[in-house]
Protein backbone atom coordinates (compact mmCIF):
# COMPACT_ATOMS: atom_id res chain seq x y z
CA UNK A 1 0.00 0.00 0.00
CA UNK A 2 0.88 3.06 -1.16
CA UNK A 3 0.03 4.79 2.39
CA UNK A 4 -1.14 3.07 5.40
CA UNK A 5 -3.74 2.09 7.64
CA UNK A 6 -1.60 3.53 10.10
CA UNK A 7 -1.14 6.82 8.69
CA UNK A 8 -4.54 7.16 8.06
CA UNK A 9 -5.31 6.42 12.11
CA UNK A 10 -2.76 8.96 12.73
CA UNK A 11 -3.97 11.51 10.53
CA UNK A 12 -7.85 10.73 12.31
CA UNK A 13 -6.21 11.39 15.39
CA UNK A 14 -4.53 14.44 14.92
CA UNK A 15 -8.31 15.89 13.91
CA UNK A 16 -9.00 15.92 17.40
CA UNK A 17 -8.15 20.27 18.07
CA UNK A 18 -8.88 21.73 20.88
CA UNK A 19 -9.51 25.62 21.38
CA UNK A 20 -6.44 27.34 23.31
CA UNK A 21 -9.41 29.98 25.00
CA UNK A 22 -11.84 28.03 26.69
CA UNK A 23 -10.76 24.02 26.01
CA UNK A 24 -13.54 22.63 23.82
CA UNK A 25 -12.33 19.70 21.98
CA UNK A 26 -13.78 18.54 18.64
CA UNK A 27 -12.76 17.77 15.00
CA UNK A 28 -13.43 21.14 13.72
CA UNK A 29 -10.77 21.22 11.08
CA UNK A 30 -10.96 25.17 10.46
CA UNK A 31 -9.08 25.57 13.84
CA UNK A 32 -6.51 25.15 12.56
CA UNK A 33 -6.81 28.36 10.65
CA UNK A 34 -5.43 31.41 11.90
CA UNK A 35 -8.16 33.69 12.73
CA UNK A 36 -11.29 31.03 12.90
CA UNK A 37 -13.98 32.06 15.49
CA UNK A 38 -14.42 29.20 18.31
CA UNK A 39 -18.03 27.81 17.56
CA UNK A 40 -18.23 27.80 21.50
CA UNK A 41 -16.38 30.79 22.71
CA UNK A 42 -16.51 33.42 19.91
CA UNK A 43 -12.89 33.79 19.32
CA UNK A 44 -10.57 33.57 17.17
CA UNK A 45 -8.19 30.90 17.17
CA UNK A 46 -4.14 31.58 16.63
CA UNK A 47 -3.82 28.07 15.14
CA UNK A 48 -4.28 24.36 15.74
CA UNK A 49 -3.75 22.71 18.35
CA UNK A 50 -3.78 19.38 18.97
CA UNK A 51 -6.04 17.70 21.52
CA UNK A 52 -3.64 14.39 21.87
CA UNK A 53 -0.09 14.59 22.42
CA UNK A 54 2.60 12.95 20.26
CA UNK A 55 3.55 10.12 22.61
CA UNK A 56 -0.89 9.20 22.27
CA UNK A 57 -0.45 9.39 18.60
CA UNK A 58 2.79 7.29 18.27
CA UNK A 59 1.08 4.58 20.80
CA UNK A 60 -1.62 4.55 18.71
CA UNK A 61 0.29 4.01 15.29
CA UNK A 62 1.99 1.34 17.16
CA UNK A 63 -1.09 -0.58 17.40
CA UNK A 64 -2.18 -0.21 13.58
CA UNK A 65 0.92 -1.22 12.59
CA UNK A 66 0.79 -4.45 15.04
CA UNK A 67 -2.47 -4.99 13.17
CA UNK A 68 -0.93 -4.77 9.67
CA UNK A 69 2.24 -6.82 10.43
CA UNK A 70 3.48 -8.62 7.72
CA UNK A 71 3.14 -12.33 8.69
CA UNK A 72 6.79 -13.42 7.22
CA UNK A 73 8.47 -10.73 9.88
CA UNK A 74 7.28 -13.49 12.42
CA UNK A 75 7.15 -16.66 10.80
CA UNK A 76 10.30 -18.24 12.38
CA UNK A 77 9.63 -16.88 15.94
CA UNK A 78 9.24 -19.37 18.48
CA UNK A 79 7.69 -17.54 21.02
CA UNK A 80 4.14 -17.45 18.82
CA UNK A 81 2.39 -18.33 15.54
CA UNK A 82 2.69 -14.83 13.24
CA UNK A 83 -1.38 -14.18 14.13
CA UNK A 84 -1.14 -14.72 17.93
CA UNK A 85 1.84 -12.61 17.67
CA UNK A 86 -0.13 -9.53 16.23
CA UNK A 87 -2.85 -10.18 18.46
CA UNK A 88 -0.54 -9.83 21.57
CA UNK A 89 0.27 -6.64 20.42
CA UNK A 90 -2.83 -5.52 19.84
CA UNK A 91 -4.27 -5.79 22.52
CA UNK A 92 -1.04 -5.05 24.67
CA UNK A 93 -0.66 -1.85 23.11
CA UNK A 94 -4.36 -1.07 23.28
CA UNK A 95 -4.55 -1.21 27.14
CA UNK A 96 -1.74 1.18 27.61
CA UNK A 97 -3.51 3.52 25.43
CA UNK A 98 -6.57 3.29 27.46
CA UNK A 99 -4.02 3.68 30.59
CA UNK A 100 -2.90 6.61 29.22
CA UNK A 101 -5.65 8.50 28.33
CA UNK A 102 -7.09 8.21 31.59
CA UNK A 103 -3.90 9.44 33.02
CA UNK A 104 -3.75 12.26 30.49
CA UNK A 105 -7.29 13.11 31.71
CA UNK A 106 -6.98 13.10 35.30
CA UNK A 107 -3.63 15.37 35.53
CA UNK A 108 -5.30 17.68 32.94
CA UNK A 109 -7.94 18.06 35.62
CA UNK A 110 -6.21 18.24 38.35
CA UNK A 111 -4.50 21.26 36.96
CA UNK A 112 -7.44 23.25 35.15
CA UNK A 113 -8.70 23.16 38.77
CA UNK A 114 -5.57 24.82 40.23
CA UNK A 115 -4.90 22.03 42.76
CA UNK A 116 -1.61 22.53 44.79
CA UNK A 117 1.22 20.82 43.49
CA UNK A 118 1.59 18.72 46.79
CA UNK A 119 -2.03 18.01 46.72
CA UNK A 120 -1.76 16.71 43.03
CA UNK A 121 1.57 14.81 44.10
CA UNK A 122 -0.18 12.84 46.91
CA UNK A 123 -3.14 12.20 44.93
CA UNK A 124 -0.77 10.52 42.34
CA UNK A 125 1.08 8.57 44.70
CA UNK A 126 -2.22 7.45 46.29
CA UNK A 127 -3.63 6.17 43.05
CA UNK A 128 -0.73 4.96 41.46
CA UNK A 129 -2.40 2.10 39.60
CA UNK A 130 -4.82 2.29 36.79
CA UNK A 131 -7.88 0.96 38.67
CA UNK A 132 -7.25 3.00 41.28
CA UNK A 133 -7.27 5.99 39.21
CA UNK A 134 -10.62 4.65 37.80
CA UNK A 135 -12.34 3.75 40.71
CA UNK A 136 -10.89 5.91 43.32
CA UNK A 137 -9.34 9.24 42.07
CA UNK A 138 -11.47 9.65 38.82
CA UNK A 139 -14.92 9.48 40.95
CA UNK A 140 -12.99 12.09 43.34
CA UNK A 141 -12.07 14.38 41.14
CA UNK A 142 -15.72 14.39 38.75
CA UNK A 143 -17.84 13.51 41.43
CA UNK A 144 -19.56 10.63 39.52
CA UNK A 145 -18.40 6.84 39.34
CA UNK A 146 -16.95 5.89 35.79
CA UNK A 147 -19.80 3.86 35.21
CA UNK A 148 -22.01 6.64 35.28
CA UNK A 149 -20.31 9.09 33.16
CA UNK A 150 -20.18 6.67 30.48
CA UNK A 151 -23.61 5.77 30.28
CA UNK A 152 -24.53 9.87 29.92
CA UNK A 153 -22.10 10.77 27.51
CA UNK A 154 -23.62 11.88 23.99
CA UNK A 155 -24.24 9.27 21.38
CA UNK A 156 -26.46 8.33 19.09
CA UNK A 157 -26.19 4.82 20.74
CA UNK A 158 -27.16 4.80 24.35
CA UNK A 159 -24.72 1.81 24.94
CA UNK A 160 -22.18 2.94 22.93
CA UNK A 161 -19.73 3.31 26.09
CA UNK A 162 -21.19 0.90 28.17
CA UNK A 163 -19.54 -1.54 25.29
CA UNK A 164 -16.85 0.68 25.21
CA UNK A 165 -16.05 0.06 28.86
CA UNK A 166 -16.95 -3.79 28.79
CA UNK A 167 -14.50 -4.26 26.10
CA UNK A 168 -12.00 -2.76 28.15
CA UNK A 169 -12.34 -4.79 31.00
CA UNK A 170 -12.11 -8.04 29.05
CA UNK A 171 -8.94 -6.42 27.26
CA UNK A 172 -7.55 -5.52 31.07
CA UNK A 173 -8.60 -9.40 31.92
CA UNK A 174 -7.00 -11.04 29.18
CA UNK A 175 -3.05 -8.87 29.23
CA UNK A 176 -2.76 -9.34 33.06
CA UNK A 177 -3.22 -12.73 32.46
CA UNK A 178 -0.72 -12.58 29.71
CA UNK A 179 1.47 -10.69 32.18
CA UNK A 180 0.76 -12.33 35.45
CA UNK A 181 0.62 -16.31 34.46
CA UNK A 182 1.87 -16.14 31.16
CA UNK A 183 -1.60 -17.18 29.75
CA UNK A 184 -2.41 -15.89 26.58
CA UNK A 185 -5.32 -17.72 25.26
CA UNK A 186 -7.61 -15.15 26.65
CA UNK A 187 -5.95 -12.91 23.56
CA UNK A 188 -7.61 -13.95 20.59
CA UNK A 189 -8.15 -12.79 16.98
CA UNK A 190 -11.84 -11.65 17.79
CA UNK A 191 -10.55 -9.64 20.80
CA UNK A 192 -7.66 -7.66 19.11
CA UNK A 193 -9.75 -6.65 16.33
CA UNK A 194 -12.80 -4.97 18.74
CA UNK A 195 -9.93 -3.33 20.61
CA UNK A 196 -8.54 -2.05 16.87
CA UNK A 197 -11.77 -1.09 16.00
CA UNK A 198 -12.40 0.65 19.38
CA UNK A 199 -9.65 3.36 18.83
CA UNK A 200 -12.22 6.04 17.33
CA UNK A 201 -14.81 5.44 19.82
CA UNK A 202 -12.04 6.02 22.55
CA UNK A 203 -10.91 8.85 21.39
CA UNK A 204 -14.83 9.97 21.19
CA UNK A 205 -14.47 9.36 25.16
CA UNK A 206 -11.87 11.38 26.00
CA UNK A 207 -13.10 14.18 24.01
CA UNK A 208 -16.33 13.73 25.93
CA UNK A 209 -14.86 13.96 28.98
CA UNK A 210 -13.05 16.61 28.38
CA UNK A 211 -15.54 18.75 27.31
CA UNK A 212 -18.10 17.92 30.53
CA UNK A 213 -15.16 18.55 32.74
CA UNK A 214 -12.26 20.27 31.97
CA UNK A 215 -13.91 22.62 28.99
CA UNK A 216 -16.31 24.49 32.00
CA UNK A 217 -13.00 24.96 34.25
CA UNK A 218 -11.21 26.99 31.80
CA UNK A 219 -13.94 28.45 29.85
CA UNK A 220 -15.04 29.87 33.13
CA UNK A 221 -11.75 31.11 34.26
CA UNK A 222 -11.19 33.32 30.98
Amino acid sequence: MDRSDADMIVDFARTYQVCRECGFVDRDQGRLKVGYKCSVCGVQSEGGLMFLELNVLVLIRHIYEAYYFSDTAVEESYMAEPEEFKDLAVVVFFCILKEVLLERFLLNFMHVLNLPEGVMTRMESDNDSHRRRLENLFPSLTGQKWKDVLSKLPSNDPKKYNILDELLLRATKARNELLHEANHHSITSKLAEECFNAIPVLLDCYKHLNNIYVHPVVNAAR
